[in-house]
């Protein structure tokens, strides 16, 4: 019985080196690169929230607001869930 050796095809795939650039990336890549990067640390995030001054009176009532709002939704979330259940007629 005749083996066949599949490697040297294979082995030629393994030993490619990826080809490098002789000088500096394109603009557009660096660019790409430095937006993930800006985007990741929050800097954008950060220059948003503070391009105008907000009251401290205004930032409690909105982190308020954001509670009430999540009680609201999950309270709506657990109704549909219930009336979900109803409908399975195993209650």
């Amino acid at each position: 019985m005749k083996k066949f050796n599949r490697t040297p095809q294979r082995q030629k795939e393994w030993d490619r080196k990826p080809k490098k650039h002789d000088g500096p990336p394109p603009f557009d890549v660096l660019m790409r690169r430095f937006k993930k990067k800006c985007e990741r640390s929050g800097v954008v995030a950060e220059v948003r929230e503070r391009q105008y001054y907000e009251k401290p009176c205004q930032k409690r009532q909105k982190k308020i607001n954001g509670w009430k709002r999540k009680i609201k939704i999950d309270k709506i979330r657990e109704e549909q869930a219930l009336e979900a259940y109803k409908r399975t007629n195993r209650y």
